[in-house]
């Protein structure tokens, strides 16, 4: 089964994200936050701040030490170091799922529960396999009111 991080790891948004994932993939927890050491046997790991200038070091060296494929951001703090490194995660055969083009990205943070999440990878949904129209869009995303877009969820 593949393996996924995803960053924010101690959140509630960033448990309710992997209860979508978790049939599919091994998922591991990425978390700035202190956490108890117990935690690690279930999957937690510690990584930086998302404005550290280390962060996106960091976060590739614990994909690459955990075989994870896929790097799923979900705070707004760290777009910007993952945006600028993601040639580098490819190279490595390791796909960050954030939008290809951030300046355009709607963005919603702490979206509602009951809005129907979805994760995806180059327009293509991770669980079902649904694509988009935009293969651009990586991310947890929520289709936008009018059915046209689709909007990133942050914590």
């Amino acid at each position: 089964m593949d393996k996924i991080l995803i960053t924010q790891g101690t959140t509630p948004f960033a448990q309710r994200v992997s209860k979508l994932l978790v049939p599919t993939y091994n998922i591991l927890y990425g978390s700035s936050e202190a956490f108890p050491d117990l935690l690690i046997k279930n999957g937690y790991r510690k990584i930086p701040r998302g404005g550290s200038p280390t962060f996106a070091h960091e976060v590739l060296k614990l994909c690459l030490d955990e075989n994870c494929l896929f790097v799923l951001p979900l705070g707004k703090e760290e777009l910007a170091g993952l945006h600028q490194s993601r040639i580098l995660f490819g190279e490595y055969g390791i796909s960050v799922l954030i939008p290809k083009n951030l300046e355009d990205a709607m963005i919603i943070e702490k979206p509602e529960l009951g809005l129907p999440l979805q994760i995806f990878s180059d327009g293509v949904d991770l669980v079902s396999g649904a694509k988009l129209e935009n293969q651009n869009f990586s991310g947890v995303g929520i289709s936008s009111d009018d059915q046209d877009a689709v909007v990133l969820c942050l914590t």
